[in-house]
């Protein structure tokens, strides 16, 4: 709070910033599971609704489980059988990854992939139809790339994405402006093809226009952090 008040009369400096980036890690942590800050508790909200929701997609179907924190995905492989997921993340050894990504489309037990976003750069996973976001990016970019993970050519199936979102928590505010950031840079792009086009653009412009946008979010490679 003291910084925040400095800041109103100073700009702040690199420690600051640093110890405010740490706050907000924390507070993102703490949507997700209470072990993840440190504090015992034999269970956390998000993993039961993890675990609620997988109980009510049908077993054939195979789901991509993503966290930005390996840490959290140790969590919720501890409520799975070992039989019936792989993991994978920017630790594990190239030699291997193969064969994990070939073991999870292959075998019909191997029905979860659980995945940080720096273990899933170029992934090829058509397989899943069903994709599950544990916590949110500040960048729509990176959401865009975990759906770009099953939604690649050659994909059959639908996909289906649930986001499970803390309620009144900074989740929550992340989630409005990852919407107000998407909504904000269409309405500019919308007004750009108005202006080129010298009148109001019609509905099939605008679904177009977003079909485009969609298409070039989910093409983005861009650098993702290691655990």
């Amino acid at each position: 709070q003291n910084i925040l008040v400095q800041n109103s009369k100073r700009e702040l400096t690199f420690a600051e910033k640093q110890i405010i980036q740490q706050c907000f890690t924390k507070a993102r942590l703490a949507c997700n599971a209470p072990e993840l800050i440190g504090v015992s508790s034999e269970s956390s909200p998000k993993i039961d609704e993890l675990i609620d929701l997988i109980s009510q997609i049908d077993p054939s179907e195979k789901i991509i489980i993503f966290s930005e924190w390996v840490k959290m995905l140790d969590l919720v492989s501890k409520q799975l059988s070992p039989d019936n997921y792989v993991m994978f993340n920017g630790s594990v050894n190239s030699n291997v990854r193969q064969k994990l990504i070939d073991d999870f489309i292959n075998n019909p037990q191997k029905r979860f992939f659980l995945s940080t976003e720096a273990g899933g750069v170029g992934l090829n996973l058509q397989k899943a139809s069903i994709i599950i976001n544990l916590d949110q990016s500040w960048n729509p970019a990176k959401m865009s790339q975990r759906l770009c993970r099953a939604h690649r050519l050659g994909q059959e199936n639908r996909v289906l994405v649930y986001h499970l979102i803390a309620e009144q928590s900074l989740e929550s505010a992340i989630e409005k402006m990852l919407i107000e950031k998407i909504s904000s840079d269409n309405k500019l792009q919308y007004e750009i093809l108005k202006k080129k086009q010298g009148k109001d653009i019609n509905e099939e412009d605008k679904s177009n226009l977003f079909l485009e946008n969609f298409k070039k979010e989910l093409t983005l490679e861009g650098s993702e952090k290691k655990e």
